[in-house]
């Protein structure tokens, strides 16, 4: 048995090499003009990202391009032609749209090509999605105490974008629940709050959801999760 965890050891080894001197070889004849890496720093969702990967083949002979594929249909490439000569910059613009994106985002673009062997480069684009309106928290916790029926709490709507964005419809499944907005238009760059009132009895805990929907996104719409829990038994 030892033996033969030797000889996978020696094999392992002889691979782990074999492909650090091919990643070596690869990256000895190209010049990255931009890095492989590319981070756009924080943007608004929406926001159509524009780039160009640039770098030469340093090695002998034509280099070929056989195709490019990218991680999602949101990211574009232009190929303006297919062959390079060695020394020559190899240009390719690129754009990524960030609409439905939110958080941080990773889009890969990886270039196949053919000459002087069949390999392939991988390039990353790396941007912070911003939503265009955001709330905190995303749910509201409400706790009746001994002796009391009513129960309230906040939610914060920021506007990142430009335009005033205005809350146009608010669903509200239950009659114990009221709820209502300091402004239902959001001027750009501000907030606003949304006041939450339980007024009821709960025996036991409840999950009560809003939803609402805006200007900003008029066909989505967004839940808020009312969690009401019973006083504590003495």
């Amino acid at each position: 048995m030892k033996t033969h965890l030797w000889a996978i050891s020696i094999i392992l080894g002889f691979i782990t090499l074999a492909l650090a001197q091919y990643e070596t070889e690869t990256q000895g004849e190209f010049e990255f003009i931009t890095p492989k890496v590319q981070n756009l720093g924080t943007v608004l969702e929406g926001t159509v990202l524009k780039g160009n990967i640039v770098f030469r083949y340093l090695g002998e002979g034509e280099f070929h391009i056989q195709g490019i594929n990218t991680s999602c249909g949101c990211t574009v490439v232009e190929l303006k032609k297919n062959t390079y000569q060695s020394g020559e910059a190899i240009a390719i613009p690129f754009e990524v749209n960030t609409t439905g994106f939110r958080g941080p985002i990773q889009k890969r673009i990886a270039v196949y090509y053919d000459k002087p062997r069949s390999s392939i480069l991988v390039f990353k684009v790396r941007a912070v999605v911003q939503a265009l309106l955001e709330y905190s928290p995303t749910f509201v916790r409400l706790k009746l105490h001994p002796g009391q029926t009513s129960a309230v709490g906040e939610v914060t709507f920021k506007n990142n974008s430009n335009d005033a964005i205005t809350i146009t419809r608010l669903e509200i499944p239950d009659k114990r629940i009221h709820a209502t907005f300091s402004n239902e238009t959001i001027a750009p760059h501000k907030e606003e709050k949304l006041t939450v009132v339980f007024n009821g009895t709960v025996s036991d805990n409840e999950r009560i959801v809003l939803k609402f929907q805006s200007s900003a996104y008029p066909d989505k719409w967004f839940s808020l999760p009312v969690y009401i829990f019973p006083p504590d038994e003495s």
